[in-house]
């Protein structure tokens, strides 16, 4: 790891606590656990590192969520095929030109994913209804 790709390491523990309303330490040990940092962020760092920091987060959750495991109850759902793209270019199948060009084609979407119930008892409320 060189020291451009540590401070994007760095940088990115903080934003998916920021994120996640999580500790940085909490963020790092998952991150460890899982191999993020070493087999996503690093390998990665020369494309990633050009993208908004929402994406970015948004493709940590789910490289985390791949893997079993699930940092929040409800999470955005933006720029899906992000994480395809990265596969692309570090499979050697696209090169960086390409990769950084297919991820600009994405548009942001609005949407929700709630992953528990105890999320949707939180975050949703009912405000009226009608019989139809």
């Amino acid at each position: 790891m060189n020291k451009n790709s540590f401070s994007f390491v760095i940088y990115m523990i903080h934003a998916c606590a920021n994120a996640w309303n999580k500790r940085p330490s909490e963020v790092y040990h998952i991150l460890q656990s899982k191999g993020c940092i070493d087999g996503f962020l690093v390998p990665n760092y020369d494309v990633l590192h050009t993208q908004g920091t929402m994406y970015i987060v948004e493709d940590i959750q789910e490289y985390l969520k791949v893997r079993g495991s699930m940092v929040l109850e409800y999470i955005k759902v933006a720029n899906d095929k992000a994480f395809r793209v990265v596969d692309m270019y570090h499979s050697g199948i696209w090169d960086k030109e390409r990769a950084i060009n297919e991820i600009r084609v994405y548009k942001t979407y609005d949407q929700i994913a709630f992953i528990t119930q105890r999320a949707i008892d939180q975050l949703l409320r009912m405000e009226f209804f009608y019989e139809v």
